[in-house]
């Protein structure tokens, strides 16, 4: 594509960053873990972990995943949350309306709250 500029993505990183730090603090609050437990647990210092809560930093998909684990989170419904959020359209519309349907403000009851301990963590809803 010599001479043809590529077309530029529209999308709020900065707001990204801070929404998936936002929702990691409330769930590893809700989880009743320490900054410094989740760093140890993904090799990380607690202020590592406060970086990324407060949107200083920015995770790499693969840090993301081992703190989605640790955090028993899915990660999936992460995502498509943040796609949903994002005002850009970060996702092009690809997310699948079933998940989209599940994470809906108004199906909360549905598809399960933050604080359930059993399970996986079950993203729903607004900050």
């Amino acid at each position: 594509m010599r001479g043809k500029k590529a077309a530029s993505i529209d999308f709020d990183h900065e707001k990204l960053k801070g929404w998936l730090g936002v929702r990691l603090r409330q769930v590893r609050l809700l989880r009743r873990f320490t900054m410094h437990r989740l760093g140890t647990l993904v090799g990380l210092s607690w202020q590592q972990i406060q970086k990324y809560e407060s949107g200083q930093s920015s995770l790499s998909v693969s840090r993301l995943m081992q703190i989605c684990i640790a955090l028993n989170i899915d990660i999936s419904r992460l995502l498509a949350e943040a796609c949903l959020l994002n005002s850009s359209s970060c996702c092009s519309g690809n997310v699948d309306q079933n998940l989209a349907a599940k994470i809906q403000p108004e199906n909360r009851s549905k598809a399960g709250k933050l604080s359930d301990q059993s399970g996986p963590v079950q993203i729903s809803g607004g900050s």
